[in-house]
This record gives C-alpha cells, structure tokens and sequence, in this order.
C-alpha cells in the first residue's frame, strides 16, 4: 500500500470510523486496545465480554482472530491510515469493467457468461447486471 496504508475489512474500518466520531483519537483507540483483548497468557488473546453491538467488539474480533497479525496491522492502519478491502462485487465489477475496456471476442463470451451467472443466481450487481445507482435504465 501506498504511504504505509493497510486494507481493513469494511466492518473493522467502519467500526473505527464510529468510534472516531464518538470522539475517539488516534492514541485512544491504540491505547484502549486492552479494553478490545486481554492477554490470558502470552500466547492467548481473549475477547473481553463487550456487548457485539458495540464498535469495540468489531476491533476485538479482528485482533483476536489472529493477534500476531492483526494487532500490527491494526496499529498500522491507525497511525498510517487504511483503505478498506472490496468486496467480492466490487472485485467482480472491477475484473467485468476490465473485460468490456478489451473487447475481444473472448472478453465479450466471458463477460456476457458474468452478466448470464448473475442472472440465473439472483444476484444483482450495479454496473453488471442493475444500473449504477442514480443512473436510471
């Protein structure tokens, strides 16, 4: 990442943006990190009993699935900033975009099977499939 940035998952990053606006800064949010996990020992981290509707529970979740690799990214994405992770449709969207911009005949086969499986499955993704909001058809 550029400048240092790390990717979140979206619920981390928007659970640390809420916590933001609640007033929140930066040394608050590394400093609570106890508040988040407790240390058993010094190979366990434990999700204190937080209630899940709470933006701290979020933040503990992700540390504590992976503590080792979570908590310096987690650190990271504090002091240097994030960008949050795409999503599965997001990703789509980006590869199906790619597929149309080239306009070979297999680019066209693959990209109408994209808009074909959606089709069938139910799943409607804006740019593929449903227009882009606030484009109307």
């Amino acid at each position: 990442m550029e400048n240092g940035k790390v990717i979140l998952p979206r619920d981390v990053a928007e659970a640390i943006e809420k916590l933001r606006k609640s007033g929140w800064d930066d040394a608050t949010l590394l400093d609570r990190t106890e508040f988040f996990t407790g240390i058993i020992d010094d190979d366990s981290p434990l999700i204190f009993q937080i209630d899940r509707s709470h933006s701290g529970y979020t933040i503990a979740d992700f540390l504590s699935d992976d503590f080792e690799k979570n908590m310096p990214i987690y650190a990271r994405a504090i002091l240097n900033g994030y960008e949050i992770e795409k999503s599965p449709e997001e990703l789509l969207r980006e590869y199906y975009e790619e597929l149309v911009e080239t306009g070979s005949a297999y680019a066209y086969s693959e990209s109408y099977g994209i808009v074909h499986t959606l089709n069938i499955l139910g799943i409607k993704i804006p740019g593929i499939n449903a227009p882009e909001a606030g484009v109307s058809e």
